[in-house]
This record gives C-alpha cells, structure tokens and sequence, in this order.
C-alpha cells in the first residue's frame, strides 16, 4: 500500500468518526407503532464497571475463544495465501471472497437464524453441525492446496493465462468468505440468544467485538514483528495457525449451545419471569 492510500484510509475513517456524533440520542426515537425508546440512566463509570464484569460472566468465558477466533484467519488468507497468486489475480479472488461473506452472512442470518419458524434450540445445534462441517470441508480442502501450493517449484496462478489451474483456488477463497460470515453470524447469534435485554446485549456485542479487533490485532502483530526474519513461520505453519483456534471453537460452541441457549430467556431469575425466545 502506497503513502497515499494510506492516507485515503486515514480520511475515511477521521470522516466515520465524525459521522458517530450525528447519531441521534436513543431517547428521543419514536418506533414505528409510536412508543418511544427507554434508555435506562448510565454513566461512564457504571458502564466501566459493568464491561469488567463481562471477564467474570461464565457466558462471555465460554464464548470467548470463538470471539478471539472470528477474525485471527485474515492472516493468513490474507496474506502467505494471496503470495499464491499474480497481482491482478489477486485482486480478483479478493472481490469474490467478500460478495461470497455477504452472501454467507445472508443466507445463515436472514433465512436461518432468525427464522422464528424454528425453536432457537433448533436454530443453534443446527448452526453448530453447520460450522463443525464447513470446518472440516473447507480447511480440509485449504490444507491440500496449502502443501501442494507451498512446493519450491509451485508458479503463482494467473487467471488469465492458466484459467484451469484458477478456478480450484478461487472456489476455494470463496469458500473462506462463506466461512468467515458463517463464523461471525454464528457466533452474534449464540450471544443474542441468551438476552432479549437490549442493555445486556449491547455489552455484550461490545465485548465480542472488543475481543474480536484484540486477537486480530494480535495476528497481525506476531505476524508483522516477532515471527520475522530468521524466525518468519512458513505459509504452511501459518495455515495451520489460523485452523486450529477455529477447530477449538466447535467445542466452545457445543458447550455454549448446551448450557446457556434455551428457547425461553429468564431475563429476571429471581422473580421467576421468563420470555419467550425470539
């Protein structure tokens, strides 16, 4: 990346940051059947506290690892695997492997996960299955490609003159996009589904997503400046990085789903109420 795309990313962002305070207050929102939005009284202090309480809650723990894990495989995918691939080849797969997310995010979201046709018992156990399968099928398909593609004498795959040896790889790539939605939908979906409070869930998203940009950070920071050099990890070292913690969040997952998602939500224990699950 040149000075001055990087510069144009700098811009962009300093511009979202200012669009943050054009939000309007929540309190002042009237819903579309004329009932105005409650915020409950908060303050800076109170939500510090109740953020640390988050690193405490036995939820947010078991859940932790899949959250650390749904963005730690940019590395690689976007990194030793792209070596793989001619410049303008490179930027043609990566058009393909964020349509392939969108396209993911919509079909497990929208047709799946939020179908209330099904119980959220249902919905959850299902989505573990779904991510235990893609797991295996598109690592499995990414580690023959890994060893037959990291081979000293393997020649970068140009789309245009060897269309043949493209089109494998590329479905491949796409099949990372999909994997990628499905992980991240999945995992918002198992943290909404213990709380119809929208307070609660909203720490709740912040610690996922908290969490989320500290592991990929921490991906990019071991890749960038300790493994270096002489130290370097090798492509195929690297793939295996980015399987693993992924391959361990299916048992988090299955713990999750068995002991916190249920199809009725105690949103208030101790009184003995209960809501149906959404």
């Amino acid at each position: 990346m040149n000075d001055a795309m990087y510069l144009i990313f700098i811009v962009l962002m300093a511009c979202g940051s200012v669009v943050a305070f054009l939000i309007q207050p929540p309190g002042t929102i009237i819903r579309e059947d004329q009932t105005q939005v409650e915020t409950p009284p908060t303050n800076v202090l109170r939500e510090f506290v109740e953020i640390l309480k988050l690193f405490a809650n036995p939820a947010m723990l078991t859940i932790l690892i899949p959250c650390m894990s749904s963005n730690w495989f940019y590395t690689y995918q976007f990194g030793p695997f792209g070596g793989y691939f001619s410049g303008r080849t490179n930027g043609l797969k990566a058009i393909f492997y964020w349509l392939g997310q969108a396209g993911g995010a919509w079909v497990l979201g929208n047709m799946f996960l939020d179908n209330t046709k099904y119980t959220r018992t249902a919905r959850a156990w299902t989505g573990v299955y779904l991510m235990a399968g893609t797991t295996l099928a598109f690592f499995g398909g990414g580690a023959a490609f890994e060893y037959t593609a990291s081979a000293k004498d393997f020649v970068k795959i140009d789309a245009g003159t060897d269309f043949g040896r493209f089109i494998g790889p590329f479905i491949l790539y796409v099949c990372y996009g999909l994997y990628d939605a499905f992980f991240q939908v999945f995992t918002n979906y198992l943290i909404g589904a213990i709380s119809n409070d929208s307070e609660t869930l909203s720490r709740y998203a912040g610690f996922y997503k908290g969490t989320q940009s500290a592991a990929g950070g921490l991906s990019w920071a071991l890749n960038g400046f300790v493994f270096t050099g002489e130290k370097a990890l090798t492509s195929t070292a690297q793939f295996w990085v980015m399987v693993i913690p992924c391959a361990v969040s299916l048992i988090f997952f299955a713990l999750f789903t068995k002991t916190f998602v249920k199809d009725t939500t105690d949103e208030n224990p101790e009184h003995g109420s209960s809501i149906k699950a959404h």
